[in-house]
C-alpha cells in the first residue's frame, strides 16, 4: 500500500496497526407486535400491533390478508 501511494499528493500512508471497534450495542425490540405470514410469501412476515384492525398486506405482492 505505501508503495501505490508514495509521491501522490495530498495522501499519507501511516504504518501501524487498527484499533479493533467496540461492538455495537444489542438492539432491544419491544415485544409489542404480532407476527402474522401471508399466505401468499409465508416466509416474509409482517408485523403488526396486536390492536390493529385494518387490513394487512404482503411486503412482497401487496395483496391483502386478513390477521
Amino acid at each position: 500500500m505505501e508503495k501505490m501511494f508514495r509521491g501522490v499528493q495530498g495522501v499519507t500512508f501511516k504504518r501501524g496497526h487498527l484499533d479493533e471497534p467496540e461492538p455495537p450495542a444489542t438492539l432491544h425490540e419491544p415485544d409489542d407486535m404480532l407476527i402474522v405470514a401471508p399466505p401468499c410469501h409465508p416466509w416474509e412476515p409482517v408485523k403488526v400491533p396486536e390492536e390493529a384492525v385494518s387490513r394487512v398486506y404482503c411486503l412482497i405482492c401487496g395483496e391483502p390478508f386478513a390477521t
